[in-house]
């Protein structure tokens, strides 16, 4: 119940120890692991930080508009979000030198040039005998540029362009301890999750179109490696493709999916009829019980 685990948290805000904020720089690479640089800040008044997380804590908790409103495209059964283990091969590489950058600050960086693109708030909390390490973690650039404000000066308004740190209310990842709650796909991007999706799903469209199922991998590769089908691959069921070596299990999933059969195999041929294997393969494509008819579905588990 992971959402009532975040409640918990937010809830106790108030009795946040150690709290320290820092800005996150994040140098993504296509070729290289990303690198990070964080910046702790210093507020005055120095229990500043205290009121802000009040602040957060109102927000999230608001009858109207707070948790159970908030996160509908993130939670299933109105209990669970959506979230990561540290040691996930998704993230754990970034995660790691994520935190690597946390224990090592650049304190000597003129936060006001960073490129930042995150802000972090980590304290403790006690849960019992336990103490909980939390993160909160927002993703928007912290370092905002002021337009159209001016300033008062003896009846005068004088125009201020200066760059300056805004806090920003909204969460979207909170870690605790070392599990990863993604409040809003915003929140991947921390860990360059999009390179770590095109990675997982070059490795398993490779190993599909060895399998000799499909008839025109090359077309069948192309589509299932652009736009959302990499992360689909996130749920990638390697039993789909077994059972996709019988024949007679083709015939029958073609038919019911409406994909082309060439010499007994899944046709990739036309784009939409490749769309429609990623899709069989990464539990997308399911059949209505009480029509026959296949059906398109953000997600499956197993009955209970």
């Amino acid at each position: 119940m992971s959402l009532a685990k975040i409640k918990q948290v937010i809830t106790h805000l108030e009795e946040a120890k150690d709290v320290v904020f820092q800005i996150i720089q994040m140098n993504p690479s296509k070729t290289e692991n990303t690198s990070y640089i964080s910046r702790p800040i210093s507020f005055e008044p120095a229990d500043r930080m205290n009121d802000f997380l009040t602040e957060i804590q109102n927000k999230y908790l608001d009858r109207k508009k707070g948790f159970d409103n908030m996160f509908s495209a993130c939670v299933s059964d109105g209990k669970t979000v959506y979230f990561l283990d540290a040691d996930n091969a998704l993230i754990e590489t970034e995660y790691n030198l994520l935190l690597e950058s946390l224990a090592a600050p650049a304190v000597e960086v003129d936060p006001l040039s960073m490129k930042a693109i995150a802000s972090m708030i980590s304290f403790s909390i006690e849960d019992g005998d336990d103490t909980l390490f939390i993160k909160l973690v927002s993703m928007q650039n912290p370092i905002t540029t002021l337009k159209r404000k001016f300033l008062c000066n003896k009846g005068r308004f004088k125009e201020c362009s200066e760059k300056v740190l805004n806090l920003r209310t909204s969460i979207d990842v909170i870690i605790i301890g070392n599990r990863v709650y993604f409040l809003t796909m915003a929140g991947e991007r921390l860990f360059n999750m999009e390179r770590a999706y095109k990675k997982l799903c070059a490795d398993y469209v490779v190993a599909i179109g060895d399998s000799g199922v499909i008839a025109n991998v090359e077309v069948f590769s192309n589509v299932a490696c652009r736009g959302h089908n990499p992360r689909r691959f996130v749920a990638y069921n390697e039993r789909n493709l077994e059972q996709l070596k019988n024949r007679d299990t083709r015939e029958e999933i073609a038919r019911l999916f409406s994909v082309k059969l060439t010499d007994g195999k899944l046709d990739a041929t036309d784009p939409k009829d490749a769309e429609r294997i990623v899709k069989i393969l990464c539990n997308r494509g399911m059949k209505d019980p009480f029509r026959e008819e296949a059906m398109e579905v953000s997600g499956a588990r197993k009955w209970s």
